[in-house]
């Protein structure tokens, strides 16, 4: 009988968003326009770049060159093995799902367990400062000091949290790797471009989907403020976007606010990244929210101390956007360079199946 219930609730609710999405199709169009617009000037040119720079460092042996310099504050601070220190280095650098995907790459492989990487995903899940300087400071701001503020303060608060998710834990070092056969710099470049495909198809999508629900929360009754705010929370990206007429003060602390939390997209973007590594999200949320209130300390207290910041005010500027943001031949080219590159990641893998 209660399945039943449940199969009737998901008929109706079926009919009803078909209804909704009938209706309200002019609302939908434009929300998702609006949401491809953002990918296409926001998140791709500032995230596809480090994703596949990630990726690609992780699978060759850059990764062991890179982690030796910070093996002292990876095993002492970070309680964790120095090969895993890239993971963190590599979030503060490209964004928020880079270091999910490095995460549920590792556990897949079973390099570390879920236990680890559920320590280690509460700290390498962050805003990256291609985003914060370009796509944020000098449109809303029109200097990056504001941005380098915000952006130290997240990384001293990822660090702070790296360090108290670590005592009285033990070390957790990687699992004895499975001897795999050695691939050359090209097949690990491909492989990435690959992978970073996937990854940043997974991202775009979420931020649409949200951009176009965006459009039916305009429907609600709300003040100006709430809607702002309950946006910023939802979707980082489209929260920032619409800091238009909030004070200097107030804005410089709601993009720290919507850029340390994430929004709700990012968790489910890392939930998509996470699916079937074990990882609960709860203890992550539990770990965003203290993040979330060190770096609006972090970036208050830089406010009091920091005044030039303040005295280059410049009013905040209407973001508005383009469809191309260089030549629209080049845009096709790239496009046509990943197809190419997909295919030929695939074409090899068949070959190697075969040989096997």
């Amino acid at each position: 009988m209660f399945q039943k219930g449940n199969h009737i609730f998901l008929f109706l609710l079926t009919v009803c968003l078909c209804l909704i999405c009938l209706l309200y199709s002019k609302q939908l169009f434009d929300g998702i326009s609006y949401g491809i617009q953002i990918c296409l000037n926001t998140l791709i040119p500032s995230m596809f770049g480090f994703m596949i720079l990630s990726d690609f460092i992780a699978n060759s042996p850059l990764n062991s060159i890179l982690s030796k310099p910070f093996s002292i504050i990876s095993k002492y601070l970070f309680r964790m093995e120095p090969k895993l220190f890239p993971i963190f280095l590599m979030s503060i650098l490209g964004g928020y799902p880079i270091g999910a995907r490095l995460i549920a790459q590792k556990i897949k492989q079973q390099q570390i367990s879920p236990q680890a990487g559920q320590r280690l995903l509460s700290f390498c899940i962050n805003c990256s400062p291609a985003f914060l300087l370009s796509g944020v400071s000098l449109i809303l701001w029109g200097n990056l000091q504001i941005g380098v503020l915000i952006y130290l303060s997240q990384v001293c608060a990822a660090i702070l949290i790296g360090i108290l998710s670590g005592i009285k834990k033990p070390v957790f070092l990687l699992k004895e790797q499975i001897e795999l056969p050695t691939t050359n710099w090209s097949v690990t470049f491909v492989n990435a471009v690959n992978h970073s495909t996937k990854s940043m198809g997974v991202v775009c999508s979420f931020v649409v989907i949200f951009c176009g629900l965006f459009r039916f929360l305009d429907l609600i009754p709300l003040s100006k403020d709430n809607n702002l705010i309950i946006k910023g929370l939802l979707e980082v990206t489209s929260g920032c976007q619409l800091i238009q007429d909030v004070s200097f003060f107030n804005s410089i602390l709601l993009v720290c606010l919507f850029t340390s939390f994430g929004g709700i997209c990012v968790f489910l973007q890392i939930a998509a990244l996470l699916n079937g590594c074990q990882i609960k999200m709860l203890p992550l949320l539990g770990w965003r929210i203290l993040y979330t209130a060190c770096s609006l300390l972090f970036t208050y207290l830089g406010i009091l101390t920091w005044k030039p910041v303040i005295s280059c005010f410049q009013q905040i500027q209407k973001v508005t956007f383009r469809l191309y943001s260089v030549s629209p031949i080049s845009s096709i080219f790239l496009i046509i360079l990943v197809i190419l590159l997909l295919l030929f990641s695939q074409k090899s893998a068949r070959i190697t199946d075969k040989k096997k």
